[in-house]
């Protein structure tokens, strides 16, 4: 059997309501109408604050009034610049074929196969906030003034803080393909194996525009120099731009074993190993080389290797039918379940904050580099033990002027956890002419075991305890709990 589609879908870009916000365009900033900043004091003077400023549509709609404030109605006109009211393009060519295939090689066994592409349409996030910037809310950033006088004496102007998103914006896409056989095993159950893949594209990621090209900070002739006097866009301090070009790889082997209830028995085991890859792993992402996204590129945040559940429904009935009545009464209708969940740990980043690279402040964490290969060992140190969870050694800054190259970001694998849980049912009929009138007591045990797992090493290379795990519980909840329950059900 084979299954062919397509969907086509149209987004239109969101836009406020009352054209109370504003986006900065590199195209549109004109280095000529610059204003000065002062490479001491950071104060803004001369040139045109609004430099590459744009409000997207023709003008503000009647519906503005009372809502914008008049004085902006009125003397920011020339923030227009023509651009439709969601500033970036409608996207036209969001085609989604897709194609599923099954054929029955035997009675029992069976392939299928897929695959198509998917477009989401862009959630309005907080990562930025257009209608947050100026001229409707101003916002400066101040270093090292006083807390009773932080802009210093007078009115000064300082650099705008700026969120903004690229005028090219197209729409998250994916590509998901799949490999499925299915077998089924007479009188054990069905087993499963399964390749999955998922190529992800135009993923939403931060970009600090305005960040300084590699070594600016470091140069002799820039000691004491305010980061915002040597920005390219000059009134502006970070620029926060929401771009669409991230992309993510996953691919993974899925097995999986399942048994309908038979015989007073289910059961289910599923196996999961996989490998996911990518720029960032949220939306949120600000990446700390806004000139090469490449050196980002690693494994994703919630990249988990390897996944194994369990579970299973157990009948004890062998009195349900006793004819002996208090037998049948306390011993007969009872049930156990429960559920197995072992994984191995997600990825972490070594880092302590520091501006290596000397492009200032406002974009992504940086990273310590690795010349040698990472051993971890997953030794756990606790409060006064000195072993450590992964080599140390292994790490080194990057060379002042420089990133961390490529094959740095989450490099170390961080502990997994086991949580075992089980509950037991027992049903009684209270009125015997009446099988639908029944009591049913459930008792059930969280993390039964009560196994408390190891919490991710320190990961900050100028710590004391770098490379240490030193505390349980925290990564993972691994409190035990119990819950009791009596339902009368009818």
């Amino acid at each position: 059997m084979i299954e062919v589609g397509a969907r086509y879908s149209i987004y239109n870009p969101y836009y406020a309501k009352w054209g109370n916000q504003s986006v900065f365009s590199q195209a549109l900033y004109n280095p000529a109408n610059a204003v000065t900043v002062n490479p001491v004091t950071d104060v803004v003077t001369g040139g045109d604050r609004y430099n590459g400023v744009v409000i997207p549509g023709n003008s503000f709609p009647s519906s503005a009034q009372g809502h914008v404030d008049p004085a902006i109605l009125s003397g920011f006109q020339g923030l227009f610049h023509g651009f439709s009211s969601g500033y970036s393009p409608t996207v036209k060519s969001n085609i989604q074929p897709r194609v599923g295939i099954a054929y029955q090689l035997h009675p029992t066994t069976v392939i299928r196969a897929g695959g198509g592409r998917y477009v989401q349409r862009l959630g309005v996030t907080d990562n930025v906030f257009t209608g947050g910037n100026s001229p409707f809310q101003p916002s400066s950033t101040v270093s090292f003034g006083q807390a009773n006088s932080p802009g210093g004496v007078g009115s000064n102007n300082f650099p705008f803080n700026y969120s903004s998103q690229a005028y090219n914006y197209p729409s998250p896409e994916a590509y998901n393909w799949n490999l499925t056989v299915e077998q089924e095993l007479t009188g054990l159950g069905t087993v499963t194996l399964a390749y999955a893949g998922r190529r992800g594209i135009h993923l939403e990621e931060l970009l600090n525009i305005n960040q300084l090209q590699p070594g600016t900070k470091l140069l002799p002739a820039n000691k004491g120099v305010a980061a915002d006097a040597l920005r390219p866009y000059k009134g502006f301090s970070n620029i926060n731009q929401a771009t669409n070009g991230g992309a993510s790889n996953y691919h993974s082997l899925q097995a999986n074993l399942r048994r309908r209830l038979s015989k007073g028995l289910l059961f289910g085991f599923a196996y999961t190993w996989s490998k996911s890859m990518d720029f960032g792993s949220s939306n949120g992402t600000n990446l700390p080389n806004a000139f090469d996204k490449s050196i980002y590129y690693g494994p994703s945040d919630f990249d988990t290797r390897h996944v194994f559940v369990s579970n299973f429904v157990y009948n004890i009935d062998q009195f349900d039918h006793s004819n002996h009545l208090a037998g049948r009464a306390l011993l007969g209708n009872w049930q156990f379940s429960g559920t197995l969940q072992a994984q191995t740990g997600r990825p972490l980043n070594v880092s302590n904050g520091s501006d290596f690279a000397g492009v200032g402040p406002g974009s992504g964490t940086q990273l310590y580099q690795h010349a040698g290969p990472i051993i971890t060992t997953k030794a756990f140190a606790g409060q006064t033990g000195t072993a450590l969870f992964f080599n140390t050694s292994a790490f080194s800054a990057p060379a002042p002027g420089t990133f961390a190259p490529r094959e740095s970001r989450n490099q170390i694998f961080g502990p997994g956890f086991q949580s075992y849980n089980a509950a037991l049912n027992k049903t009684l009929h209270v009125i015997p002419a009446l099988e639908n009138h029944t009591l049913v007591f459930r008792a059930e045990a969280f993390n039964l075991l009560n196994h408390p797992t190891a919490d991710n090493p320190d990961t900050n290379p100028t710590s004391g305890t770098f490379g240490r795990s030193r505390t349980k519980g925290g990564t993972y909840g691994a409190d035990r709990q119990f819950q009791f329950s009596l339902r009368y059900a009818f």
